[in-house]
């Protein structure tokens, strides 16, 4: 059996395990809207009920978007918006893509000047390039719409993309940020939070703004991610009963062997 059917199975076999472990989220979460940008990424809005546990938070957006489609797309917690009014959570999807050095090229069929094909899998593989160096993704199978499917049907006042009307950045402390501290945009690192309100250090000044006045998580804490791919990590172990292969799932979550914020979409773009 070719490794891109082993792995398609493997992901398959998620979704009986989450059953049989009792490994869903929080049941009150469900799939409010999908809003489509291209064939890897979408928005996707989280609709919850606040009477059951207030706001999600992000580590609860991920284990729902891993749950759900079996580790076939994967939550950028940096572009996390919360809709409190509308009680609805909105962030970017990516599909799960495989990459390989740009070096497996040479023993691939070469279809255009971007464009391979491994005669062993018939799987495509395109050049994409980070900035600092080039490499092979997988074409995916299909579009992450494809994938992720139509919005649930809960009620007639579930949040909608063209309703929202408020958001605020989901954030931690320790997270790296772009916001607006009057007529300049500014970066620097979270340093507390209370309430609607946010504390910033930037620039060795610190800066106490609202939380709408941040407009972009460049890079989650280390203890955000640490903490959230070792929640992910044992969550694979348990529902797949193989740590080698949950380590691998949790590898690249986040794009965490790239700078996160710079791109929300897959790591990398095609190369001209």
């Amino acid at each position: 059996m070719s490794r891109d059917r082993i792995h398609s199975k493997l992901l398959d076999r998620l979704g009986e395990k989450v059953e049989e472990q009792n490994l869903p989220p929080r049941s009150d979460m469900f799939v409010a809207d999908v809003q489509g940008i291209d064939a890897m990424k979408c928005n996707l809005l989280v609709g919850y009920d606040a009477h059951v546990a207030g706001s999600p938070t992000l580590g609860q957006i991920e284990r729902f978007v891993e749950s759900r489609w079996h580790g076939k797309v994967h939550a950028q917690t940096t572009t996390a918006r919360l809709h409190e009014g509308e009680q609805a959570v909105s962030v970017l999807l990516t599909i799960h893509a495989d990459t390989r050095p740009i070096t497996d090229a040479t023993v691939m069929r070469r279809i255009t000047s971007n464009a391979y094909m491994d005669d062993n899998t018939s799987a495509m593989w395109q050049i994409a390039d980070d900035g600092t160096q080039k490499y092979l993704i997988r074409r995916a199978d299909k579009g992450i719409e494809e994938v992720v499917g139509a919005p649930e049907r809960v009620s007639r006042k579930q949040a909608r993309f063209d309703e929202l009307r408020t958001a605020a950045a989901m954030l931690t402390a320790g997270d790296t940020v772009r916001f607006w501290d009057g007529a300049m945009p500014m970066t620097g690192k979270v340093t507390s939070l209370q309430g609607d309100s946010v504390t910033i250090s930037a620039n060795g000044k610190s800066h106490a703004v609202a939380r709408e006045a941040v407009f972009n998580v460049v890079e989650r804490s280390d203890s955000q991610l640490s903490s959230t791919k070792g929640t992910l990590e044992a969550y694979y172990a348990r529902a797949f009963g193989n740590a080698d292969f949950a380590r691998n799932l949790t590898r690249t979550l986040n794009q965490q062997e790239a700078p996160l914020g710079d791109d929300t979409g897959f790591s990398g773009k095609p190369s001209e």
